[in-house]
């Protein structure tokens, strides 16, 4: 196509006969001699998924990906240990050691820990996880199974960013109102927040946020869950596990009848040729 001096590049759709000049839009589905069928419908649906799109907030939290986050911070309360593990996992916005991780693939870590961990996320802390892999304080990690040491929130160190109004004052008292199951058993920090019980000033690592829980039975290690882990390998028992799981799915029925709409191959036809 040119346009004063300059030459477009650009897709021919088509050409115009004689006559009086129309268009031909149809949908064919694949497969030797389907008839073409009206493309209205297809079309109704993209413009109301463009219309949709509209409407949409440019700045809006995504549905999917690397910058998902919950747009109730709540919502990962309700999460199950399967869900909030494969979230975590695959959570840019958290800094994790690699042996954390592993920790959170093989279900060794309590889902009210997790949990925790996804309402920093959710609220916009984007806290670092302390592990006993990395050079750390003697503060508990997350190997510890019920309890989780935060080292830094929005990329900046607690230490030395304690004061009243910081990030970390305003994350040690969401973290203590919230309820119920979902309430720690103790929030060691900088700071004790006057009529919440269950935080205290820690005396070993005052630059650290150390989320604990009252200790229940181990949970469940789930081995769909390690697939989320890179490099992580299952250990001899939860292989034994996941065969045995195996083993009581009945096998498929598959069927040996030749599709009437199957498409003959031009090898399969040459071959019946004399």
């Amino acid at each position: 196509m040119r346009v004063g001096s300059h030459v477009l590049a650009g897709t021919i759709l088509g050409y115009l006969g004689t006559g009086k000049p129309h268009l031909l839009f149809e949908l064919r589905p694949a497969g030797a001699g389907e008839r073409a069928i009206d493309p209205r419908p297809f079309l109704d649906a993209w413009t109301q998924l463009a219309t949709l799109e509209l409407h949409r907030s440019a700045l809006g939290e995504p549905l999917y990906g690397p910058d998902l986050t919950g747009a109730d911070a709540g919502q990962a309360l309700a999460m199950s240990q399967i869900d909030l593990e494969r979230v975590i996992l695959g959570n840019q916005h958290l800094q994790i050691a690699l042996c954390e991780r592993r920790a959170i693939a093989a279900g060794d870590v309590d889902r009210r820990v997790l949990a925790t961990i996804e309402f920093l996320v959710d609220r916009g802390y984007d806290p670092t996880i302390a592990g006993n892999c990395t050079p750390t304080s003697a503060a508990a990690s997350l190997t510890t199974a019920d309890s989780v040491t935060v080292t830094a929130l929005d990329g900046l160190a607690i230490a030395g960013h304690t004061s009243s109004g910081s990030v970390a004052d305003s994350a040690v008292r969401a973290l203590a109102a919230l309820p119920g199951a979902d309430a720690p058993s103790q929030i060691a920090s900088f700071e004790s927040v006057a009529g919440a019980a269950n935080t205290v000033t820690s005396t070993t690592d005052p630059g650290a946020i150390v989320v604990s829980f009252t200790p229940q039975s181990n949970p469940v290690a789930v081995a769909s869950t390690a697939s989320v882990a890179a490099t992580f390998k299952l250990g001899p028992t939860r292989w034994a596990q996941l065969d045995a799981d195996l083993l009581t799915i009945r096998e498929p029925r598959v069927p040996t009848v030749i599709s009437t709409v199957a498409i003959r191959s031009s090898a399969a036809a040459a071959a019946k040729t004399p």
